[in-house]
């Protein structure tokens, strides 16, 4: 990314939701010769087909109903000597990739209700979480914006193919937050290995959301287990369960894994009769079971 940078090339980012696509895009505009002039993003899955062209282009005064005084500038204008980020370019609707086209062979523009053609310089910068090449080959995005828009293409990696990264990420998300409300928290071992093991299909915006909820509600500034959601935890304390009862014998396995059920239940229930009724069993013999492994209501 940095070396295309320093070129005027189009670049086109491709990867999952939440891999940093926009901020790469930041990233190389900073590097570029045009980081003195704007950055101007647009997310083209945010804005309703019919209102996409106005925005990117702007209007004049009277062009519609509704039309501001004096027009608007469009994305494009704002952008002159910048970059521009088409943020979600796969959906972009196909009349418009028309438009677009135009825009990236003749270097100007034409507002809406426009007398005449305006001249721009930008740098095109896109993204999509869409594969475009599957989208070319069953006619939903044009093949020759395709080539225009990926002279370079950079792909982002997910989070799960890097798991060196998530206690990096984790950390370093977590310090931002220590400095914005002057804290000390950390995370315990046990929370570091739960956030490993997970495979974060939303991503790094997914890891600091986790670990913003978890800030939150820790207490003793230390982020635990109990304060990362279940959905990360019930896979890892059976995975732990796996490991600690691996060389005991059948019973004892089962009455482990019926204890941290039972444990389940009790956590995800606000009464004795639901978490009877989520276990599939009866009141009197929910109470039985608690006695035998020594567990409180």
């Amino acid at each position: 990314a940095m070396r295309v940078a320093r070129k005027d090339f189009a670049v086109l980012i491709t990867g999952e939701t939440g891999t940093g696509k926009e901020l790469f895009a930041q990233a190389i505009h900073r590097e570029s010769s045009r980081r003195k002039k704007p950055i101007i993003s647009i997310n083209c899955a945010s804005i309703p087909s019919e209102l996409l062209e106005s925005e990117l282009f702007g209007y004049d005064e009277g062009a519609f109903t509704g039309a501001k005084k004096g027009g608007k500038i469009g994305k494009f204008q704002l952008a002159d000597g910048g970059t521009i980020f088409l943020d979600e370019i796969g959906d972009m609707p196909l009349h418009m990739q028309v438009k677009l086209l135009r825009v990236l062979q003749e270097h100007e523009i034409e507002r809406v209700g426009g007398s005449g053609p305006i001249p721009i310089d930008v740098r095109i910068l896109s993204a999509t979480r869409m594969n475009l090449m599957e989208m070319v080959q069953a006619g939903t995005f044009r093949e020759d914006l395709y080539y225009r828009l990926a002279v370079v293409n950079i792909q982002t990696v997910a989070l799960r193919a890097c798991p060196e990264d998530i206690i990096l990420h984790a950390l370093d998300y977590l310090d931002e937050l220590n400095r914005q409300y002057k804290t000390h928290v950390d995370l315990s071992d046990g929370a570091r290995r739960c956030l490993k093991a997970h495979s974060w299909p939303g991503n790094v915006r997914e890891l600091q959301n986790v670990i913003s909820s978890a800030y939150a509600t820790c207490e003793d500034s230390l982020i635990t287990l109990d304060n990362l959601p279940k959905i990360i935890t019930v896979n890892q304390k059976e995975e732990q369960i796996m490991e600690d009862i691996e060389h005991l014998p059948l019973k004892e396995k089962m009455n482990r894994f019926e204890k941290m059920l039972l444990e389940e239940a009790l956590r995800s229930n606000k009464s004795m009769t639901a978490a009877a009724t989520s276990l599939g069993i009866e009141r009197s013999l929910l109470y039985k079971k608690l006695k035998k492994y020594h567990l409180k209501e």
